[in-house]
């Protein structure tokens, strides 16, 4: 029990001692929370205060006091005026009076009202004699005694001055603030034992977390409707699914909702911290059984809202929260109701068009085109709970990374698609995903689910059932919540009675990513939080906005609502010419189709976020148009439209460079996949040689010799075009050279790639660096033979590579002119067009610069097979172009305009941990991958053609660990008979074969032996039989490169057979690898049938022992062979490859049979 205060000095101590402040977000203003009021003001406490102040505690006094006058009295002892308590009680003056102010300029008090803060017509006279200080200082601390309590849900107008019992928390959760497009919320701490919450009869022991909505003020009027809805929803129903708000309040100008706090974050959260289903069936059930519990109550909660009238009107993951209440699993809630409307009247029989077109676009329906002005039908809910359904039924296939490939494998902003002057339809992606979970999830409450949405949710067509209780009349149309609520109890109770259709068969193939998904296109996405953390950082220096914009517009292009992520814009190349010198939109669209090299006159630019792409009439898309925003606009303003950051780049080598390409890898750091080694001790060992160049503080040049000084620390790795050069322009380590390197290299000495190379590894605080012409001893005396084996550890081990992908020799440089202040000049110079929106943002809409596949894959660098291997080896690389930087990682990569840019493709290239992206795949998608790899690899040119099977051992040998198998001289021993299946890229261009060095040996049947570049026949995933007996596979393949012995493979055993083909069908079916297909020698050539088409269907008894016996069915179906003939030595059991393609079974002569061996 609290011990009694006795005198006025203790009680006002106390009462400073339990003032505290509000949130920041509030104001800070101080003030007592409720319980400690109820702590001090006992009638014990408020008679020994009398007392000790010589005022008789009687009955009566005292009664006022705890009845009607407690604020007051506190503010008497804070004053020292408790003297004139008995005045104010005989004058009237309680806490109703509360709160007063006093007249400007007059010593005049009045009451206030509580809504305004004006000042009344209440006069306090007897306070008038009191001098102007007692006033203020009582007027004042009444405030902090004001903050309101809340046991029911409450709406309240208050004063500026009045304080709220809400704090930051002492100890907040990992998530405590959010930023949406109209407002923002924070995690608040409610002092106020008064709220009891739901179910919940007994007062809080401690604060209660809470989640408090500001609204942005150029979005206030949504408050007004959100609070309405709120408090409906909030007195109508206690529905363990809908999220019923605590309280919301008006302060000036600003406006809040108060939200229990929902401690599991939201579904998207759960889904990333949960990751994956256990794969355990015993264990899986209850989370999975939860999961569909959980469903069901999302399908029950609009329900509920449909019949109260209500539509939601953004149901989105980040709008399901996760509350557990710090028990059990907690549930799903439905929240945010800022776009919720309450439609009493029928949508069919409205005419007012709705008002919420604020709804998150990726979730929201087809029905956006046609009721952008014409009224909304709760069915809108219906199609963005589908599309919830559907990635909640991805996450329970194949977990967080499943799900994440689903959103991203291909940049798609909704869940329909609609090509010009066609009606909408489900995404190409979209379908896809849905066709994969039904084929391959078997009998299960995920197939069940996933079928609902298919065949009654996303559907583009409306039902124009009248009544919500009214059967839908036509299946082909969107179903309502009943029906919705109905299927999901049923396939919930089905599971609770049914382990095997809770779990349902393991989804393997939803586990995997889908080889479809492979797509060699580049999509540009902003990243406005990396952005946003870029400009935060005390190292970062501002740069200008542009100074060359046009500003003006023509009339068609003032009508376009650049924030709108559907402003598609229509163009005609005629019109664009005429309006080019007067308005900007229409310069800039003329400069990016110029650009592209456009011929079609007329077309429509089409918005994915934050760029505009043209479509080609082969389907290909180009990106024309970037949207970018000044630096400091809040990210909710352009989330999705526009990147932060101004055009135009800084100039190469700048201070701003080099704090980009510092964050960039700070931000790479903290990731294991990207970044192993996180201290000394963790380094793998050092390359042989490397450059010890100091820092820029303390500059050095020399090199530096490993073996035996146990030294580890981080190294940059440097890749680059040698060049030819002459002798006096080059710079290695010979022999001759060692000792004088080792003591020092003259920095000026140095080719300009080098010199540069040394200065950006200074910048970024590393010490050493790796140039293979310095760090391999050069000359035919030197270690070159040794240390070419180890590339692969050299770049894979480097801290970051830097690329000089825009050098076409080392004298070259890659950072511009030494000493240059002149800015970068890219390579086409474009305009820009400014757009300045209502609130006075600015945008900036130019040509597009973000094109890694020229500036990088295109590049003179990319062009040389070394550096193949660097670049797919090392975790991080940094690309210095001509047009901007680009970085590289496991997670993609990053443009110096601070977006980010997708391949699906081209990741293969930046895998962090080499070749762990193609395992990703299943079967199918890694046959894609390393095919691409190779085909890649066998276009790039080398100053030696031999080293063309030598500069890919490493990443061979990384490709064989990760597969466990054999990978050497093209050959995957996974996938040996595809790997044979190569054939020459260009028809018109026969292959050369390579003179080896002496003791060296390529075999004929891999394409390293060969000069060219290579494709793969077509060979169909699903209906193709292999002829194993037909190809031995060597035990080799089968067997990781660590632990074999000996040379390398170059042998397969094979089986032969006689052609009878005609040149009509040698012409049509066959493609050679050097000589033409004009006058084959039949009697000489013969074929390895490697594989042959097969039906899907063909799976009776019959078929599978003609395959057995080794009979190829049908004569009409085609055989994939090798073409050989003999080597010309006389021995007949020695064949070479001569060519590659599909035959009919009936031109393969199969009573023609020997065994042979391909060398």
């Amino acid at each position: 029990m609290e011990p009694t205060i006795t005198s006025s000095i203790a009680m006002t101590r106390r009462i400073h001692e339990e003032r505290v402040e509000c949130a920041e977000m509030l104001g800070r203003k101080p003030f007592v929370p409720a319980d400690k009021l109820q702590e001090i003001l006992t009638k014990a406490n408020v008679e020994a205060v009398l007392r000790d102040q010589k005022v008789q505690p009687t009955s009566d006094l005292t009664n006022f006091i705890m009845s009607k006058a407690r604020m007051i009295f506190l503010g008497l002892v804070w004053t020292k005026k408790l003297q004139d308590i008995t005045r104010l009680k005989n004058a009237g003056v309680d806490d109703g009076s509360l709160p007063i102010g006093l007249h400007i300029g007059t010593d005049k008090v009045s009451s206030l009202d509580k809504d305004t803060s004006a000042l009344t017509n209440n006069r306090l006279p007897i306070l008038s004699d009191w001098g102007p200080s007692d006033i203020d200082s009582f007027v004042n601390f009444h405030w902090d005694l004001q903050a309101p309590t809340f046991s029911q849900y409450k709406y309240l107008k208050l004063s500026l001055k009045c304080p709220l019992p809400l704090r930051i928390p002492a100890r907040p959760s990992n998530t405590i603030s959010y930023s949406g497009s109209s407002a923002e919320v924070r995690q608040l701490e409610l002092l106020d034992n008064s709220w009891r919450g739901p179910g919940n009869n007994q007062p809080r022991a401690k604060p209660q977390l809470v989640a408090v909505k500001k609204f942005f003020r150029t979005f206030t009027k949504y408050f007004g409707r959100e609070q309405e809805n709120m408090e409906r929803i909030a007195k109508s129903t206690e529905h363990d699914h809908i999220l019923k708000a605590i309280g919301a309040f008006e302060s000036g100008s600003e406006c809040h909702i108060i939200f229990p706090w929902a401690d599991g974050g939201n579904l998207n959260e759960f889904w990333r911290k949960t990751n994956a289903v256990p794969q355990d069936a015993k264990a899986s059930r209850p989370l999975v059984l939860w999961c569909l519990e959980q469903i069901w109550g999302i399908a029950d909660a609009l329900f509920f809202l449909h019949t109260q009238g209500y539509r939601h009107g953004d149901l989105k993951p980040e709008n399901l929260l996760h509350i557990t209440d710090g028990k059990g699993s907690g549930r799903l809630v439905v929240a945010d109701f800022g776009l919720a409307k309450l439609h009493l009247i029928n949508t069919m029989k409205r005419e007012d068009p709705s008002t919420s077109w604020h709804a998150t676009f990726k979730y929201e329906p087809p029905d956006v085109l046609k009721q952008r002005d014409s009224p909304r039908s709760r069915q809108f809910d219906m199609w963005s709970a589908g599309c919830c359904f559907l990635e909640f039924a991805t996450w329970l296939g194949g977990g967080w990374s499943r799900l994440q490939h689903f959103r991203n494998s291909e940049t798609f902003d909704k869940f329909w698609q609609r090509e010009e002057g066609q009606e909408p339809v489900i995404h190409r992606r979209v379908r896809e995903e849905i066709s994969l979970i039904l084929n391959y999830a078997g009998k299960s409450a995920i197939k069940d689910i996933v079928e609902l949405v298919q065949n009654r949710l996303l559907k583009v067509k409306l039902s124009r059932a009248e009544r919500l209780e009214d059967e839908p009349k036509d299946m082909d149309k969107r179903a309502n919540s009943i029906e919705a609520k109905c299927h999901l109890e049923r396939v919930l109770e089905t599971a609770r009675k049914d382990s095997s259709y809770c779990i349902g068969q393991r989804l393997p193939l939803v586990l995997l990513r889908k080889m479809a998904d492979l797509v060699n296109s580049w999509n540009t996405l902003p990243d406005n939080d990396f952005a946003s953390a870029l400009f935060r950082r005390p190292d970062w220096v501002p740069t200008a906005p542009p100074t060359t914009v046009m500003a003006t517009r023509c009339d068609k292009c003032s009508a376009i609502d650049f924030l709108s992520p559907h402003s598609d814009i229509p163009f005609d190349q005629a019109q664009l010419q005429q309006e080019s010198d007067n308005c900007g939109i229409c310069a800039v669209i003329q400069d990016a189709l110029s650009n592209l090299g456009w011929t079609k006159q007329s077309g429509i630019i089409v918005r994915v976020g934050s760029e505009f792409k043209v479509s080609s009439r082969r389907g290909r898309d180009f990106s024309a148009l970037s949207m970018y925003a000044d630096p400091g606009t809040p990210t909710e303003k352009i989330e999705g439209i526009a990147q932060l950051g101004y055009p135009d780049l800084p100039r190469i080598g700048s201070p701003q460079d080099y704090v980009i390409i510092r964050a960039w890898l700070e931000t790479c750091n903290t990731d294991r996949k990207c970044y192993l080694w996180k201290t000394a001790d963790d380094l793998p060992p050092m390359p042989t040689r490397v450059i010890y160049v100091g820092s820029k503080a303390k500059p050095d040049l020399r090199l530096v010799e490993t073996a035996g000084k146990q030294l580890k620390a981080k190294y940059v790795a440097l890749s680059y075009c040698w060049g030819q050069l002459a002798d006096k322009d080059k710079f290695c380590t010979t022999n001759g050279t060692r000792k004088h390197n080792i003591k020092s290299i003259p920095f000026r000495r140095l080719p300009k790639s080098f010199r540069d190379a040394v200065t950006v590894t200074r910048e970024i605080e590393v010490q050493y660096l790796w140039i293979d012409s310095i760090c391999i001893i050069q000359g035919d005396d030197g270690d070159w033979a040794a240390e070419s084996q180890k590339m692969g550890d050299v770049f894979g081990s480097a801290y970051c590579t830097l690329a000089a992908s825009s050098a076409k020799s080392s004298i070259g440089g890659f950072l511009g002119p030494e000493g240059s202040n002149e800015p970068r000049v890219p390579r086409v110079s474009r305009k820009t067009a400014a757009v300045t929106i209502p609130d006075g943002t600015n945008l900036y809409l130019c040509r597009s610069i973000d094109n890694f596949w020229d500036d990088v894959e295109g590049s003179v660098l990319a062009s040389r097979g070394w550096v193949f291997q660097e670049r797919a080896l090392s975790r991080r690389t940094i690309h210095f172009t001509s047009t901007q930087l680009y970085w590289e990682c496991g997670h993609g990569v990053r443009c110096e305009t601070l977006t980010i840019s997708e391949n699906t493709k081209a990741n293969l290239m930046g895998d962090a941990d080499f070749p762990k992206y193609v395992l990703d795949y299943f079967k199918g998608g890694q046959i894609v991958l390393f095919q691409y790899l190779y085909q890649l690899y066998s276009g790039r040119n080398f100053r030696h053609d031999s080293d063309r099977a030598v500069a890919l051992r490493g990443l061979e040998d990384r490709l064989g660990g990760k597969f466990g198998t054999g990978a050497e001289f093209g050959m995957i021993g996974k996938f040996p008979q595809r790997s044979l299946l190569w054939k020459r890229a260009d028809p018109r261009q026969r292959l050369s074969r390579i003179p080896q060095p002496a003791g060296t040996h390529v075999p004929s049947w891999s394409w390293m032996a060969y000069t060219g570049a290579i494709d793969y026949l077509e060979v169909p995933m699903k209906s193709t039989t292999w002829r194993y007996e037909n190809v031995t596979i060597p035990r080799e393949w089968n067997t990781l490169p660590s632990e074999r012995h000996g040379a390398r493979v170059t042998q397969i055993r094979a089986v032969a057979f006689g052609l009878n083909v005609d040149t009509m069908w040698w012409k049509k079916g066959i493609t050679m690898d050097r000589d033409d297909n004009a006058s084959p020698d039949f009697g000489v050539l013969k074929c390895v049938v490697v594989g042959e088409e097969r039906d899907l269907n063909d799976n009776t008894e019959d078929e599978k022992n003609k395959r057995h016996a080794g009979e190829s069915g049908l004569d009409s179906k085609i055989q994939y062979v090798l073409v050989v003939k003999p080597l010309p030595d006389g021995l007949k059991i020695l064949y070479e490859r001569v060519g590659v393609g599909g035959l009919p079974a009936a031109k393969i002569r199969k009573d023609e049979k020997m065994k042979i061996v391909l060398v």
